[in-house]
C-alpha cells in the first residue's frame, strides 16, 4: 500500500483514544483486555467502590471531549460482557442520563419531522438519530448534542419560514439564515428552549458532485415512519468526510459510526462507496480511515476496496484541502480563511460565480454588510497570520 508522506498530517486517534475505541467496539474478550489497559495507562486502576459517587468525575473530567462521549458506549459493552467494576457501576448513571436526554431530543425531532412532512418540505434526518435507531439500536449508547436535518435546497426558504413560525430562531443574531444558500457554508444553527438544530443546505463543507448529491437524495431510505435517512453506503461516505479533521474531535465518533454501519448492513455495497470516492476525489480520507478500521481490527475491509483507494495525487486540489484541514490551527483565523479559498477552488462554477460565493460567505460569516467592512476583516486575518507565528507541535503524522 502507498504511504502518505511524513509532512501530510493525519487526524487519527492517539494511543489512549484507540484503547478506548477498542474497549467499546471489539469482541468481548478483546474489549475487556483493552479496557483494562486503558484503565491502567490513564491511572484509573486504583478506583474503589468506597466512594462510588465520586468515581465518575475522576474518570470523566481528565478525558478529552471525544473520549467522554464514548463512555456510554463503554458501559454498554462492558456491562454486556459481564464486567463487574466500580467504574462500570458508576457509568450506568451516565448511560441512563444519555438515554433520557436522547429520548427528550428524539421527541422534539418527531415534532419537527411531522411539521416538515405536513408542509411538503423534502428533508433527511442525518447523523445522530438515524445512526442510533438504524445501527446502534440503543438510545443510551450514543450521545447526541443537537439535531441535524438536511433540507432540499429547493425548499430551503419555505423551511425557514415554517421553523420561524414554530419559534425557532437563529443561534447567532449576526447570521442571516436566508443568505446561506449563496455561500460556501453547509449549515446554519437554530435554537428553541433547550434544543438546537443544525439545519443543513449541503451535506458537507466539502463540495460533492451534483451526481453524488442527487444519489444521496434519490437513495434515501425510511428508517421509521415519516423519517428518512441516507442509505448505508452514503452514510459511510458522510462519516468519512465528517471524521477527517484534526485533533480527534470527530474522528472517534466517525470510527465508531462506520464500524456500526459496516457490521450491521447485510450485503453492504462497496462498489457504491468506491464509485463516490473516485468521482469526488475522496481517496485520502477513505484511505486513512478505512485502512485504520482494517488495521486496528474494527472491521474487515475487502482487499479490492483498499486497493481502489491507492490511486490518488497529492497535487490534487482535494489533497491540498484535506492536508490543510488536518493541520493544527494556531487560532489566528488564517487557516479558516485559506480553507475557504481551497473550497472555492473545488466548486465547479464560473470565476464570476466563485467571486460571488466568496464575498457572500464572508458577509454571512462575519456579518459584514459592506465591501469596506469585508475588506477590513480580510486584512485583519492576513495581518494576524504574520503576527501569530505557528508554534504548534505536531505529534501525530503518517
Amino acid at each position: 500500500m502507498h504511504t502518505l508522506p511524513q509532512n501530510f498530517y493525519n487526524p487519527l486517534p492517539n494511543a489512549h483514544q484507540t484503547l478506548l475505541l477498542k474497549a467499546c467496539l471489539l469482541d468481548n474478550d478483546q474489549a475487556i483486555q483493552h479496557w483494562e489497559k486503558w484503565m491502567s495507562v490513564n491511572g484509573f486502576s486504583n478506583l474503589t467502590s468506597e466512594k462510588s459517587s465520586g468515581i465518575l468525575p475522576q474518570v470523566y473530567d481528565p478525558l478529552d471531549f471525544s473520549s467522554q462521549r464514548l463512555l456510554a458506549l463503554l458501559y454498554k459493552k462492558m456491562s454486556s460482557a459481564g464486567v463487574n467494576h466500580p467504574l462500570i457501576n458508576s457509568l450506568k448513571g451516565y448511560y441512563r442520563y444519555v438515554w433520557v436526554r436522547n429520548q427528550v431530543i428524539k421527541e422534539q425531532l418527531k415534532s419537527i419531522v411531522e411539521i416538515l412532512n405536513a408542509q411538503g418540505i423534502t428533508h433527511l434526518v442525518i447523523k445522530g438519530f438515524p445512526m442510533i435507531e438504524a445501527y446502534y439500536k440503543d438510545l443510551g449508547a450514543r450521545s447526541v448534542l443537537d439535531l441535524d436535518i438536511m433540507i432540499h435546497p429547493d425548499h430551503w426558504s419555505k423551511a425557514l419560514v415554517v421553523l420561524s413560525k414554530e419559534g425557532w430562531t437563529s443561534k447567532d443574531a449576526m447570521y442571516i439564515p436566508e443568505a446561506v444558500q449563496d455561500t460556501l457554508v453547509h449549515a446554519t444553527h437554530f435554537v428553541k428552549d433547550i434544543f438546537e438544530i443544525d439545519l443543513h443546505i449541503r451535506f458537507h463543507d466539502f463540495p460533492l458532485t451534483e451526481n453524488t448529491v442527487n444519489s444521496f437524495w434519490n437513495g434515501a431510505v425510511t428508517y421509521k415512519p415519516g423519517h428518512k435517512m441516507l442509505r448505508p453506503e452514503h452514510q459511510l461516505i458522510s462519516a468519512l468526510i465528517h471524521g477527517y479533521d484534526i485533533g480527534g474531535d470527530t474522528v472517534l465518533r466517525a470510527i465508531a459510526d462506520t464500524t456500526y454501519i459496516i457490521r450491521n448492513t447485510p450485503n453492504f455495497d462497496w462498489k457504491i462507496v468506491i464509485d463516490i470516492v473516485h468521482e469526488n476525489n475522496l481517496q485520502i480520507p477513505g484511505k486513512v480511515l478505512l485502512e485504520h478500521l482494517n488495521q486496528e481490527g474494527f472491521c474487515v475491509i475487502p482487499e479490492h476496496v483498499l486497493a481502489a483507494l491507492q490511486n490518488y495525487s497529492l497535487e490534487s486540489k482535494e489533497a491540498k484541502y484535506f492536508s490543510l484541514l488536518t493541520t493544527p490551527d494556531v487560532g489566528n483565523g488564517y487557516k479558516l480563511f485559506k480553507l475557504r479559498l481551497l473550497l472555492l477552488n473545488l466548486v465547479k462554477v464560473s470565476i464570476v460565480e466563485k467571486g460571488k460565493l466568496l464575498l457572500n460567505t464572508y458577509k454571512y460569516q462575519w456579518g459584514a454588510q459592506s465591501i469596506l467592512k469585508l475588506a477590513y476583516r480580510t486584512t485583519q486575518v492576513v495581518i494576524d497570520k504574520f503576527k501569530s507565528p505557528d508554534k504548534t507541535v505536531v505529534t501525530r503524522r503518517f
